[in-house]
């Protein structure tokens, strides 16, 4: 039997502890974990030594395309670059009187796409050419799809067709490849694009036959898959149409682009000064390039993303007292999807299938994750370094491991639990 004199001692300490308990379980016991796949292995070697710094995906309808750097060399990508014309050697060959290549086991070669290089080629302003590797995966599994002596500089898919600008060895300006088939086939889609563009540029947009694409200081539009373009507006035009507004802006202000399910154009330029954040936004038409409206405000994007079915998503971080809202973009509508007061959010990625977001709780970092952007739930934290990517074809973390002696990295998938994000 206790003394009669520490059982009141005894109830408070139990009360102090079920409070925390309860606490916590509030806090932390609706944090959920993420579900190991088994370990699988790519079926074709990668030549060392891999940049996995520059692993980027894009979503490509249900599956997902990746690229890989790899600083190694491959005799036959090298060979395919002098030869051209997707020589047998070259594992590819035309298709029905135009240049195709297969996926799967060939590792087709972009550079057999092309008319081998003639001595009168002037060399592009670039550093020696990498070695890319194109993957794709399909939630399951990861294949090795494609190679490229070059630079990939960007990947963007529409609802069936893929665009992937790169520089190639001895070509003037960027060379653009595309795909009817969600990356599964590939040809050349125009050489020498973009003479115009003082910086490399970015993919914006794509919607079959159409595509968008910046530099640091345009917009350009192509309506024939690539193979001609115009500019449509540049920073200096935005800057003209309101002079008054971004007094704040720096002298050569970034701009971020998107386009809108509803064919709105967005750019946007933020800054900092002495009051806190703040941004310029500007509404355009997506096809001609028309300025629609112009306004200055508090806050600003943090960042943007396109979503499933083409819905526009940005983060909004506002000034004091700073909140934070995750909205849906459409023309000059703000749809609120998440908003969480004081705690912060950052770190906006995804896709189609999987959205992310790393929210801070007070008792450290954590992640959010969400299907459609409206129901999210809470994923305990994930530490993830340079040989993981979030796979929105898998819905998941998809993360590479170490290569054996064979050369063939080992890969697996970190997964929500799939009946609490469907």
């Amino acid at each position: 039997m206790l003394p009669v004199w520490i059982r009141p001692w005894v109830f408070v300490t139990l009360a102090i502890t079920g409070l925390f308990t309860l606490l916590w379980y509030f806090m932390a016991g609706y944090t959920f974990g993420w579900q190991r796949d088994v370990d699988q292995t790519l079926a074709h070697p990668l030549r060392k030594p891999i940049v996995w710094k520059s692993l980027t995906g894009t979503p490509a309808g249900d599956e997902a395309l990746m690229v890989l750097e790899s600083h190694g060399r491959d005799a036959e990508v090298e060979a395919c670059a002098v030869a051209g014309d997707c020589s047998p050697a070259c594992a590819a060959g035309p298709a029905s009187g135009t240049p195709e290549i297969e996926t799967g086991s060939a590792r087709p070669i972009f550079n057999c796409l092309m008319a081998p290089p003639t001595s009168g080629d002037s060399a592009p302003r670039y550093r020696e050419p990498s070695l890319y590797y194109l993957l794709r995966s399909d939630g399951e599994r990861v294949e090795t799809v494609a190679r490229l002596q070059g630079e990939i500089l960007d990947m963007r898919c529409g609802e069936t067709t893929c665009y992937l600008l790169a520089r190639m060895p001895k070509t003037p300006h960027q060379t653009l490849f595309v795909s009817e088939d969600l990356g599964r086939h590939w040809r050349l889609a125009a050489e020498s694009v973009l003479a115009q563009a003082d910086t490399l540029a970015e993919f914006v947009h794509v919607s079959g036959d159409a595509v968008w694409l910046a530099d640091r200081d345009t917009l350009y539009a192509s309506r024939d898959g690539g193979r001609h373009w115009k500019t449509l507006v540049s920073v200096r035009d935005l800057l003209l149409y309101a002079p008054t507004l971004g007094g704040a802006l720096p002298t050569n202000p970034q701009f971020d682009w998107a386009v809108d399910d509803a064919g709105y154009l967005h750019a946007v330029s933020s800054y900092r000064d002495t009051d806190g954040p703040g941004m310029v936004n500007y509404l355009l038409d997506a096809e001609s390039g028309r300025i629609l409206e112009a306004d200055e405000e508090a806050g600003r994007f943090s960042g943007m993303l396109t979503g499933k079915d083409g819905v526009l998503l940005a983060l909004h971080e506002s000034g004091e007292p700073t909140r934070y809202t995750l909205y849906r973009l459409r023309g000059d509508t703000r749809e609120p999807l998440l908003e969480t007061g004081g705690d912060p959010l950052e770190g906006l990625e995804g896709g189609r299938n999987v959205l992310l977001l790393e929210s801070g709780r007070g008792d450290g970092r954590h992640l959010l994750l969400s299907r459609d952007g409206k129901e999210w739930m809470p994923m305990a934290n994930l530490y993830r370094g340079e040989h993981m990517i979030l796979d929105q074809a898998g819905g998941g973390i998809l993360k590479f491991g170490y290569t054996g002696n064979d050369k063939r990295y080992s890969y697996r998938w970190l997964r929500p639990p799939e009946d609490r994000t469907r």
